[in-house]
């Protein structure tokens, strides 16, 4: 049996005075974390069709991954902690994940609190 997947969209926030540059560079860093996860694919998100007269076919978002993974938990845990740890000790970076419009912001700072946030958002989205 086929499992079932995940289309997870990531956004990269690292917080005021970051320039689009440096934002890719970031969202290139996780990308290339998560690719050594068990996951189908991470891709740049796109926004849409470029705009008419543009080069490009399609339109980037900026900081912007598109992962898709097996819908469980094993698979949404591992995807956590690897954003957990590739955010650190940066306090002023965020990543948003979001998954069939339910939407989780992780920092680089944890809490209780937050970590049963978390715990609750993987396991009603994770398929056993």
């Amino acid at each position: 049996m086929t499992a079932e997947t995940a289309a997870l969209e990531l956004s990269v926030d690292a917080g005021p005075g970051t320039d689009q540059d440096e934002l890719e560079h970031l969202a290139r860093s996780l990308r290339r974390e998560l690719l050594e996860l068990d996951v189908d694919d991470v891709e740049p998100a796109v926004a849409g069709p470029a705009p008419e007269g543009a080069r490009a076919v399609e339109t980037l978002m900026v900081g912007a991954l598109l992962v898709r993974l097996a819908r469980d938990t094993e698979a949404l845990t591992s995807l956590v902690r690897t954003v957990r740890g590739w955010l650190g000790g940066h306090s002023d970076r965020r990543v948003r994940i979001e998954l069939d419009g339910d939407v989780i912001e992780l920092t680089g700072s944890s809490d209780e609190e937050r970590e049963r946030l978390v715990q609750a958002w993987i396991e009603s989205h994770g398929r056993r």
